[in-house]
Parts: C-alpha cells; sequence; structure tokens
C-alpha cells in the first residue's frame, strides 16, 4: 500500500512539475512575443519620425521638400512679372 502510494505522489509530483516546466515556457515565449511587440512599435515610431525630420528639413537643392518647394513657388511668384492689361498700352505700341 505504501508503495502504491509512493508512486502516485511521486508521479503527480512529476507532473506538477512538468506544468511548472511548461508555464515557464511559456511565459518565457509569451514575454520575447511582447518585447518584439514593443520594438517593432518602436522602431516604426523611430521611422515616421526620421520621415517627419527628412520633410521638415531645409536641403539644399531637394524639389519634395515642403520648406524648399514652399521657397521655390514664392520666388517663382515674385519673379514673374504682371500681365499687361489692354489699359496698359501707349499710344502707338502694336497689339
Amino acid at each position: 500500500m505504501q508503495n502504491r502510494w509512493t508512486q502516485r505522489i511521486d508521479r503527480m509530483r512529476n507532473g506538477i512539475e512538468n506544468l511548472d516546466d511548461a508555464a515557464s515556457s511559456l511565459t518565457g515565449v509569451v514575454g520575447e512575443v511582447r518585447s518584439i511587440t514593443e520594438e517593432v512599435n518602436e522602431l516604426r515610431e523611430q521611422k515616421e519620425n526620421f520621415d517627419k525630420a527628412l520633410k521638415d528639413a531645409i536641403p539644399k537643392d531637394r524639389p519634395n521638400n515642403d520648406a524648399t518647394k514652399t521657397a521655390a513657388q514664392q520666388s517663382n511668384t515674385a519673379s514673374k512679372s504682371p500681365e499687361l492689361q489692354v489699359s496698359d498700352r501707349q499710344k502707338g505700341d502694336t497689339e
């Protein structure tokens, strides 16, 4: 009787140890997945900040840059001569 009882307790102890090992492994895996998810989110945020910094930067000549594009448009607008109206013509001008 003692022998059976000891065997049952040993089997139960082994089962509990196996469950504890499995739970520990699962905790490790879940922790790694969470860590990877956090790293991916951090990389996305850094990429967005980098792209924003590139877009807002004032390079020497980049037409896709907002600041450069705005400056170029203002320069073009300021350098254009106004269109002549009929009232601007003087006697003797040809059409």
